[in-house]
């Protein structure tokens, strides 16, 4: 079992912290205090982008699947930008702190300031619902073909006025136990840098997940099916997801190129280029995809 501290790197994640980075093309180092540790299934399969009129939402992907309950109170599930900022900084703190009770702050204003978010009126109004709609819903992950999980522990769950602010959530502790073992880094100031762009944000710490448990320098793909699966609607016609899609990887190529991107008929192929040969292209060009 791992317990990570925010001095101290996994071993199986060292290759991370010896990789160059970019953001906006310029180089930037990597320590363990700019890392975002995460879960792999959320970071393998999109979130809802709005919530959904039923109450429930649900994807699969691979071996992995996550699915959100509305929870007491009549409130709407969490959804959007702010859905994915929230768990990834629960996450992190849940990681760094070993503990699964996560400090959330007295107020949304305090909660803005731990994430790092600028936030005011209508926005900061905004984080408020979408962290009370968070502590009201029932979330379920299972990774890797394992048994469902549920992230938040049951006894924390508000029963009568959801919309009160909660301080505090406590996550479930086996699935605690799943989070230390099999986290993801992700670079803070890349998500940063990519948070406006949902599908864009998506893609990166699904490439991040993927890369991380590849072999060193092999090339990887997917096919745009599974892609669709993973980021898109199944009613979404291929050819516009596919619009979508490289434009995320434009983003992407932009701002980690490290990062080899290989657009194909087929779908994607992408691969960690060696620490050299990230200079020399940071060098020659604005961005590493390249389409054929």
């Amino acid at each position: 079992m791992h317990l990570f501290q925010a001095d101290r790197v996994p071993s199986h994640m060292d290759t991370l912290f010896e990789t160059p980075l970019a953001v906006a093309g310029e180089p930037i180092s990597v320590t363990p205090q700019d890392v975002i540790w995460h879960h792999p299934a959320i970071c393998q399969i999109a979130l809802p982008l709005r919530a959904p009129a039923k109450g429930l939402w649900q994807r699969d992907a691979g071996a992995s699947s996550v699915t959100i309950e509305a929870g007491a109170g009549g409130l709407a599930l969490p959804s959007g930008k702010l859905l994915r900022l929230l768990l990834a900084h629960i996450f992190d703190t849940a990681v760094r702190t070993a503990s699964p009770v996560v400090e959330l702050g007295e107020s949304s204003a305090d909660l803005a300031q731990r994430m790092g978010l600028d936030t005011s009126g209508p926005k900061l109004r905004e984080l408020e619902d979408q962290a009370a709609r968070l502590a009201a819903a029932r979330i379920s992950i299972s990774y890797d073909g394992a048994a469902a999980l549920a992230v938040f522990d049951a006894r924390g769950r508000p029963r009568t006025d959801a919309t009160e602010w909660r301080p505090s959530l406590r996550l479930n502790a086996r699935f605690l136990d799943s989070l230390k073992q099999h986290a993801v880094a992700l670079d803070r100031r890349i998500v940063a840098a990519l948070m406006d762009t949902t599908l864009a944000f998506d893609t990166y710490a699904w490439l991040a997940c993927a890369l991380l448990s590849g072999t060193p320098g092999a090339s990887l793909s997917a096919s745009w099916e599974e892609l669709r699966l993973r980021f898109g609607a199944a009613s979404q016609p291929i050819e516009e997801f596919r619009a979508e899609f490289e434009q995320a990887l434009q983003q992407i190529s932009a701002t980690c190129p490290q990062v080899s991107l290989v657009i194909r008929d087929t779908g994607v192929e992408f691969r960690l280029l060696p620490p050299r040969q990230n200079e020399k292209q940071q060098i020659g060009r604005a961005s590493c995809r390249e389409r054929v």
